[in-house]
């Protein structure tokens, strides 16, 4: 890396860069590109591919990171990143959000759409609305997943169960009584997310 202003370029099958230094031909395999998005740290390309595939390499092009069939092979309006570990990805009235393990999840819009691309999130923004879309924080997924037996989450339900009246309530505060302090750290740090 330059450790300077690059430009990357899609090229009929390959991805140029351009720095002070000059030209580099990545020789992709994987081509053609029809839309890069650069995540916010510089680590990571978000690319869609001519075959319709989100494909995610770090931005030295050393390491597939992973790839996702869209199974569109039109490129869309516009590819952002969502914080640093999700690509979103517009085409008209439609929104998809493609996390680090494959998982997605579509919306539907009526209107057309902006996406502005932050460090933590992606703002969606529209003639009539303006939307924050990030990834559920971890501390929030430990505390309010369900089924979860993380402390934090046994310290809501203790709340919870509390607040009802049910004598349910000590027997889960007793079963985390050793991890109590992780317990209420972890609470806080979902109440702050939230």
């Amino acid at each position: 890396a330059s450790k300077g202003l690059e430009v990357l370029l899609a090229v009929d099958k390959t991805v140029l860069t351009i720095d002070l230094a000059g030209v580099t031909d990545h020789k992709l395999a994987a081509g053609p590109v029809r839309a890069m998005s650069v995540c916010p740290n510089g680590r990571m390309l978000a690319c869609f591919t001519g075959e319709g595939v989100v494909w995610v390499l770090t931005t030295d092009f050393s390491k597939n990171l992973s790839e996702f069939p869209t199974k569109s092979q039109v490129p869309p309006t516009q590819l952002a990143w969502c914080g640093t570990d999700s690509v979103v990805l517009y085409w008209s009235k439609l929104l998809l959000m493609v996390g680090p393990y494959g998982d997605w999840v579509k919306y539907s819009y009526d209107e057309p759409l902006c996406l502005l691309p932050e460090y933590d999130c992606v703002r969606i923004l529209s003639a009539s609305s303006h939307e924050i879309l990030q990834r559920v924080p971890t501390a929030c997924v430990e505390v309010l997943k369900l089924g979860s037996c993380q402390p934090a989450a046994m310290l809501l339900d203790a709340t919870q169960l509390l607040e009802a009246n049910d004598p349910k309530a000590d027997g889960v505060l007793r079963s985390i009584l050793g991890s109590l302090p992780e317990a209420v750290w972890g609470c806080v740090l979902a109440a702050v997310e939230e």
